[in-house]
């Protein structure tokens, strides 16, 4: 049996450990147009409902206002406006459907 070296174990574990996530800017990441845009239809735990059919896991996301001001999940209300951008490449295609977010910001209020 030949020896393994150390780049041989790392390349073999590494997809069985978490990759650390690549730091982006709030500011360059707001440069970014959102993935989707949306009327809030429920607030749960760490979970947004939007209207448009599809739940987003908010439990790592940055929270911000139009002002880019970090805000709380309270904050966020039924009928609220949201920008999300989400963490994976697209939305898993079950109904409702799936998203991780990075960010979510809210609209002005339109009420």
């Amino acid at each position: 049996m030949l020896p393994l070296t150390k780049k041989a174990w790392i390349s073999f574990f590494s997809p069985y450990f978490p990759q650390k996530k690549k730091q982006v800017s709030l500011e360059s990441l707001v440069k970014e147009k959102a993935n989707l845009s949306s009327e809030v239809c429920n607030v749960e735990d760490h979970w947004l409902l939007l209207c448009n059919n599809i739940y987003v896991d908010i439990r790592e996301a940055s929270l911000f206002d139009e002002n880019l001001r970090a805000i709380e999940i309270d904050q966020i209300k039924e009928g609220d406006i949201v920008d999300v951008w989400i963490e994976e490449s697209e939305v898993i295609r079950t109904y409702p459907a799936l998203a991780t977010a990075r960010m979510v910001r809210t609209k002005s209020d339109l009420h």
